[in-house]
């Protein structure tokens, strides 16, 4: 099977980096890998393989007859059975198997807000009739898919990640051994003010401890919040904003503890990076992190917006290493025996051949 990976951009974002991973996964397990972008390139172009058959159709408008025409030449030309389309592309999708109806679109969901929203997703409901099949990084999505959407099938397909070499580029300021570390964009619904608080108000930094936040600034009102939290509170010896990394695989391994701190979730690719890498975590109960987590046994678990909690539980972890270092170690064979990646692809190959 000819299988294409459908996706808006490439800038870093969840949906973004699972399209290039599986991509990059796929191409030496089918025929032919293709990942195609719509819209923009972006930053995660550096991280497609060779192996990857790739193209950007530069789409200028919801209806773009170019980019659609580009593309039904493309599928044609290499004979693509399957669309994989994530996220926000399932309408160019759509649109596109109108023009090929051969084609078998599979929509892939990775947004977990969407659960929680209150919002109608007329046009996804819709366009669902046009779907193979649906898939979800979570059981709480996969339960709205099975309530919203009018695809015949309805799987789960957990996220995974690769411990792939990459160079190293990013170099995390503070003392070894005592970082802590979280990747994620600066935005909604991430809430780094809510880490950035109660690590301060932990008293850690007075031990050495230091909190690095890996992912894109925005420099919008967001970003803008937290550095001025940093500096009012004297904490830029202590906290460090880097930006955009795309080297996280060299980064983790310099950091003690992985941090995930939202207010909402699916299923985050982050908690499971931090697993291949052998950190502790902690992080939010929101979405399904409380099964990818088990608190207490691999990992802590604290409230949605308490600060007392997550600054007791980050003094918790600093406090006792000899029990944080057994649990980095639980959490880390949990995440390598149900998150392999063999077992995923396995498991999304064989959904391709039911569609």
């Amino acid at each position: 099977m000819n299988v294409v990976q459908l996706i808006d951009s490439l800038e870093p974002g969840g949906a973004e980096r699972m399209a290039v991973t599986l991509a990059n996964s796929l191409a030496n397990e089918i025929p032919l890998s293709g990942l195609v972008v719509t819209r923009k390139e972006g930053a995660l172009k550096e991280t497609i393989s060779e192996k990857v058959n790739y193209m950007y159709l530069d789409r200028r408008k919801v209806v773009d007859w170019e980019a659609l025409k580009k593309f039904k030449h493309y599928i044609k030309q290499y004979h693509i059975t399957i669309l994989h389309a994530h996220g926000s592309s399932f309408l160019f999708a759509v649109f596109t198997k109108l023009l090929t109806p051969e084609i078998k679109i599979i929509w892939h969901d990775h947004l977990g807000a969407r659960i929680y929203s209150g919002e109608n997703y007329t046009l996804l409901k819709e366009c669902s009739k046009f779907f193979a099949a649906t898939l979800a990084v979570s059981n709480g999505l996969n339960q709205w898919a099975e309530e919203n959407l009018k695809a015949p099938k309805k799987f789960v397909l957990p996220n995974f990640s690769e411990n792939k070499l990459v160079k190293q580029t990013t170099y995390l300021f503070g003392e070894e051994g005592k970082r802590i570390v979280m990747v994620a964009n600066l935005k909604k619904p991430k809430n780094h003010m809510m880490l950035i608080e109660a690590f301060h108000k932990s008293g850690i930094h007075n031990q050495g401890w230091s909190l690095h936040l890996i992912g894109r600034d925005f420099e919008d009102d967001y970003a803008n919040a937290l550095k001025q939290y940093i500096q009012l509170y004297s904490l830029s010896a202590f906290v460090f904003i880097y930006g955009l990394c795309l080297d996280v695989p060299a980064i983790l391994p310099q950091a003690t503890i992985g941090a995930l701190i939202s207010d909402s979730e699916a299923f985050p690719v982050s908690l499971v990076e931090y697993g291949n890498h052998g950190l502790a975590v902690i992080a939010t109960d929101v979405g399904e992190n409380n099964l990818i987590i088990s608190d207490t046994e691999n990992g802590l678990l604290v409230s949605k917006g308490n600060v007392n909690q997550l600054s007791a539980s980050l003094k918790q972890m600093v406090g006792d290493m000899k029990t944080t270092q057994i649990m980095a170690a639980k959490f880390h064979e949990s995440v390598c025996r149900k998150y392999a990646k063999e077992a995923v692809l396995n498991n999304l190959i064989a959904i391709y051949e039911q569609a």
